[in-house]
């Protein structure tokens, strides 16, 4: 801009940054720069590659049609003891409440629902409940009656009311919410009539009751209906009604006995223990997202090589990592893992077999089942890690750097099918660490093989490397 003026404005000729002139140059220019920044920031959001906001990646992704998987609760077993002077069973129902002890991380206790009624016998017998992360919202409840004339009662809120227009749109009241119980009911006169979700509303009729869900980046759920020629839309002035649970994700993934108390009124009945609580995750991840969301486009709703059997998999929520092979064009096998390298459901694995057998070509029989980890051990009992450690720095602290490095080297977003594990990418993860003053890894082996050498570890085709046991010798420091 001082050039230009140079050339328009020739007798201005001081360059004093006390100018008022040069000033005004310069506070211009700051402003244009800011302007430059947010024009490139724009464009960069518009691909996955580039985009920086998650709520970026999220949209991009729904117009490629991929569905990214949700955050799941965790579940697990506990086992409830009657008091030696209860003289009677105890019906305890699904949907009672029980909490853990302090979780540091969450910085209070969780609530855990039993998912099925339980007897407990009297004087002292025990009952084994499965029980899910999270808790049931309820106002008021509503009773469902089915032609068979069996009823089902339903704990609800008060979610708005209908205004009989198109496209309506409700934002789930709490977070994080579990997706898979989340039902919609419009009050009718003649009584409640259910909602039900779908994939989406342009594969629905006029006629269909349905909604769709969408989750936002700050996690929340947002319930779209439809405009009467994609989804039925709910007369004005009916009361919607919403059943959910409140809880999932990794937070309730807790060890052993850390399910401590019935919250719910159930006179007689204590916890005698819990299980491991397992299968919680959190939502997929954007790096995740980026890597799945262009696969499940470029197969076009159709499967003809083995990559685009693994890339429809991808397409099905809850899968994370998927890969085919075929011994013949009459038999294709998909291998898969949900979040975190977790083993697939059978829901999940009925899920992936049903949508991609039906895009796969005529006389393809397709066999979808989980694939295998393989743990790789660093060093062995009898031939440690050597880690020499600074002497300023501790020597548990520098062991545990250097096992989480390692361990971060195999992390579920890090790793994949049919991987090759070399001692330099051992080497590589744990170099420059903070106290490390050198390190020596005489074994790196598969934890199915001789643990000897440092050859490279090639995982087969249905297989995915995760860390297995790390032992570490560490000398010096303090």
């Amino acid at each position: 801009m001082l050039a230009y003026a140079t050339a328009t404005v020739p007798e201005w000729t001081t360059r004093n940054p006390a100018d008022f002139g040069v000033a005004m140059v310069e506070m211009l220019a700051y402003c244009l720069d800011n302007v430059s920044y947010y024009q490139d920031r724009l464009v960069g959001e518009a691909y996955l590659g580039t985009a920086t906001q998650r709520s970026s990646v999220l949209e991009i992704a729904r117009v490629l049609g991929y569905t990214p998987y949700p955050a799941q609760a965790a579940t697990g077993t506990v086992t409830l003891i009657s008091d030696e002077t209860q003289t009677d069973d105890v019906l305890v129902p699904a949907g009672t409440q029980l909490v853990t002890s302090f979780q540091e991380a969450f910085q209070g206790p969780l609530i855990f629902e039993t998912l099925a009624d339980a007897t407990v016998p009297k004087e002292g017998g025990t009952a084994e409940v499965a029980i899910v992360e999270g808790a049931t919202q309820m106002t008021s409840t509503i009773t469902l009656v089915f032609p068979s004339a069996s009823s089902q009662v339903v704990s609800v809120v008060a979610l708005s009311q209908s205004t009989g227009a198109a496209d309506q749109k409700f934002v789930v009241p709490n977070r994080p919410v579990d997706l898979s119980t989340i039902r919609l009911f419009a009050l009718y006169p003649s009584g409640p009539v259910e909602w039900v979700v779908t994939d989406s509303l342009l594969d629905a009729t006029s006629d269909d009751r349905v909604f769709e869900t969408w989750v936002g980046a700050d996690g929340s759920v947002t319930l779209t209906l439809g405009d009467d020629v994609n989804g039925s839309v709910p007369e004005a002035g009916l009361e919607l009604m919403l059943a959910y649970r409140v809880g999932s994700g990794s937070r309730g993934n807790l060890a052993a006995n850390e399910v401590t108390d019935v919250a719910s009124i159930v006179p007689g009945v204590t916890v005698l223990s819990s299980s491991e609580m397992t299968g919680g995750w959190d939502p997929e991840s954007t790096d995740s997202i980026r890597r799945n969301a262009p696969r499940a486009w470029g197969t076009q709703d159709r499967a003809v090589t083995t990559r685009d059997y693994a890339d429809l998999a991808l397409s099905v929520s809850g899968v994370d990592k998927a890969v085919a092979m075929a011994g013949s064009a009459a038999l294709v096998t998909v291998f898969l893992f949900g979040a975190l390298n977790s083993p697939p459901s059978q829901g999940l694995l009925h899920s992936v077999t049903q949508y991609v057998q039906e895009r796969s070509m005529a006389g393809t029989t397709v066999v979808v089942q989980s694939g295998a980890l393989v743990p790789i051990n660093f060093g062995s009992t009898t031939d440690p890690i050597d880690v020499g450690v600074m002497a300023q720095y501790r020597r548990a602290d520098t062991v545990l750097v250097v096992t989480q490095a390692l361990q971060k080297l195999l992390a579920p977003d890090a790793t994949s099918f049919q991987q090759r594990v070399t001692i330099a990418d051992a080497y590589a993860a744990v170099h420059g660490l903070p106290g490390v003053l050198y390190v020596h890894i005489p074994v790196m082996a598969r934890a199915d093989q001789t643990q000897t050498g440092t050859t490279d570890v090639l995982c087969r085709e249905w297989e995915v490397p995760v860390a297995g046991a790390i032992n570490i010798s560490a000398v010096g420091g303090v």
